[in-house]
């Protein structure tokens, strides 16, 4: 959402003005403000990144933070647990 801000406020504004109005850095409007210019709007989605791949996927990842979030009264578990 911000990086559509970045690209609509390009039309009445500068790279220091966007980013002071929008509360981001000043090399991150130019940045989306340069890539929109390049490639248009399928460019505003995030690229591939390197690195190892993920493990377990996004769902298995909110479950176990889920319960490492819960109580341990709520699982029948000791508070010592």
């Amino acid at each position: 959402m911000t990086r559509t801000r970045i690209v609509l406020a390009t039309a009445v504004g500068s790279n220091a003005g966007i980013a002071c109005e929008l509360r981001v850095v000043e090399d991150t409007g130019r940045k989306w403000r340069k890539r929109f210019r390049h490639d248009g709007l399928p460019d505003l989605v995030d690229r591939p990144r390197n690195g190892r791949p993920r493990v377990f996927p996004a769902a298995v990842v909110a479950e176990v933070k889920a319960l490492a979030c819960e109580l341990p009264t709520r699982a029948g578990a000791p508070l010592s647990r």
